[in-house]
């Protein structure tokens, strides 16, 4: 087996980490960025904490512009992975989709490209362009694993077990996101920045009887107190999950809320 990885930030860091210690059953991994410098340093990384656990399997650093289909395309040829990991930001999202139908490659990445300030890219409709994508990707017979990260994605998986498992009925899904609580920090959050900044500026979308509703952003607040952290004010904001887990889930009220701490 092999896997390309299109992302050397902070998740693409930690995602080549986890891959490295997992390389017995990934195989080789190569990972691509447009600085190949960044892929370097994480490789350099990887070998000087001893986390490549087959030290037989290749690791290797490539650039790529993740803008550029036809580029992704022959790297994809090229390195012949079984499986692209999209660890880049959600706005290469697309090409990157397209890239692994035209070369007939499974894909996963982290979250959807969310774009709360410019009209149609509301949390409702965010998944819209990503899940266009669903027939093409069965007629090639490749896979298509979207927000595989915590959140969404690991709370997903909660949701979907609850549902599945433990509960006969589902009449409400809070996602409270506050990370490990207050770092002290002016501002200084664990993912995309960006991503971020348009997260805390845009209004709110939740799932409440049947419809979407839409509230300023801010607007909405409660405190919950939490295991190991305490009681902290969390705000009700668009986030990738609300529209999935109402895509797959029949819950009365789904919603996502953010603590302070993490944004502010």
């Amino acid at each position: 087996m092999a896997i390309l990885q299109i992302g050397a930030g902070g998740v693409g860091w930690v995602v080549a980490h986890k891959a490295a210690q997992n390389n017995d059953v990934l195989g080789d991994i190569t990972i691509a960025s447009r600085t190949v410098a960044k892929c370097e340093k994480i490789i350099e990384s990887i070998k000087g904490k001893n986390n490549l656990k087959d030290p037989s399997k290749k690791l290797e650093a490539r650039a790529v512009n993740a803008d550029d289909v036809e580029a992704l395309v022959a790297l994809i040829n090229e390195v012949k992975p079984d499986l692209v990991i999209n660890a880049g930001p959600p706005w290469v999202n697309i090409t990157i989709m397209e890239a692994c139908l035209q070369a007939k490659v499974s894909y996963l990445d982290t979250s959807v490209a969310v774009d709360l300030c410019s009209e149609g890219q509301q949390v409702p409709q965010a998944y819209d362009w990503q899940w266009g994508f669903r027939d093409k990707f069965k007629e090639a017979g490749i896979t298509g694993i979207l927000g595989a990260g915590f959140d969404p994605g690991v709370v997903s998986v909660f949701a979907a077990y609850a549902v599945k498992h433990l509960f006969d009925e589902i009449d409400t899904i809070d996602v409270m996101d506050v990370n490990a609580g207050d770092h002290g920090k002016k501002f200084a959050t664990n993912f995309d920045p960006e991503t971020n900044m348009l997260e805390i500026q845009g209004d709110s979308f939740y799932w409440e009887n049947g419809e979407w509703k839409q509230v300023e952003c801010h607007s909405r607040m409660l405190e919950f107190d939490f295991p190991l952290v305490g009681k902290h004010k969390v705000y009700s904001m668009a986030h990738d999950e609300v529209r999935s887990m109402q895509e797959f889930i029949p819950a009365k009220r789904i919603e996502f809320w953010m603590a302070s701490v993490t944004a502010t």
